[in-house]
C-alpha cells in the first residue's frame, strides 16, 4: 500500500495523458525502487503508446503465422523491452490477452515457429507439456537425427561400438562370463548384460549392421 499524495497526478511519459502508478518491484541493476512512481503506464513506453499495438505492428503474415520482425534472442524467440524488463514477445502478448500466468508456465507454439505471435498458435503449458508436444511432433533431438545420438556418437558414451561388438562375440564363445568381460573392459556387469541381450546398442545388431566378429 503506497502513500497517497495531494500533488497533481503524474502522467504517463508516452503522452497518452493517463496517470501512472507506483513501481511494483525493485530492480537494482537499473536503479529502480519499489514504491517509486513509474514513468510509463503499464503497457506503454517511450517507443510506442500501447505495447500490444506496437508488437502487432512489427509482425507480418507468413504461411499462416504472424511473424515478429523485431529483435530476436539467440534462441530465435522475439524479444521486446517492456515495464523495465526484457520479455519474450510471444509470452508478453499472451499475458496481455489472457492475463497473468505463473512463472513456471511456458507459452508454447503449436506451429513450432518461435517468432510467431499469432494468438491461435499459442498455448500455456508446463515444461512437461512442452516436452510432450515436442515429442509428439517428432522434434525431440533423438527423433530428428537419431543416428547422431546412438552409441559412441552420444557424448555420454564410455564404450566404443567396436568394443560392444567384441564383448558380445567373446560372450557368445561361452569362454567368458559377464563378470570377466566387465572387469576386462572396465564397465559394470549390468552393462555387459544389456549388451549381450541386445537391449542396449540394439542398432548394432539390426539386419543392416555388420555381424559381430571376434578379433
Amino acid at each position: 500500500m503506497f502513500p497517497e499524495s495531494s500533488s497533481p497526478a503524474v502522467l504517463c511519459a508516452c503522452g497518452c495523458g493517463l496517470p501512472v502508478g507506483y513501481r511494483k518491484r525493485t530492480n537494482t541493476r537499473l536503479g529502480l525502487v519499489k514504491g517509486q512512481l513509474t514513468r510509463f503506464l503499464d503497457g506503454h513506453s517511450s517507443a510506442h503508446g500501447n505495447i500490444e499495438e506496437y508488437i502487432l505492428s512489427r509482425c507480418v503474415p507468413d504461411n499462416g503465422c504472424l511473424m515478429w520482425t523485431g529483435g530476436l534472442e539467440w534462441t530465435g524467440y522475439g524479444r521486446v523491452w517492456h515495464d523495465d524488463r526484457r520479455w519474450k514477445v510471444h509470452r508478453l502478448l499472451y499475458i496481455l490477452r489472457h492475463g497473468p500466468i505463473p512463472q513456471h508456465i511456458f507459452v508454447c507454439h503449436t506451429c513450432d515457429r518461435r517468432a510467431c505471435c499469432l494468438d491461435a498458435h499459442l498455448f500455456a503449458g508446463t515444461k512437461t507439456d512442452n516436452a510432450r508436444d515436442m515429442a509428439a511432433k517428432g522434434r525431440a533431438p533423438g527423433q530428428i537425427h537419431p543416428e547422431r545420438y546412438r552409441g559412441e556418437r552420444n557424448a555420454m558414451t564410455k564404450v566404443a561400438d567396436s568394443d560392444v561388438l567384441t564383448i558380445c562375440a567373446l560372450y557368445a564363445t561361452g569362454l567368458y562370463s559377464q563378470r570377466e568381460l566387465a572387469d576386462q573392459f572396465g564397465i559394470g556387469e549390468t552393462t555387459v548384460g544389456r549388451y549381450v541381450r541386445h537391449t542396449e546398442r540394439a542398432h548394432l545388431f539390426a539386419p543392416s549392421a555388420a555381424p559381430p566378429s571376434c578379433p
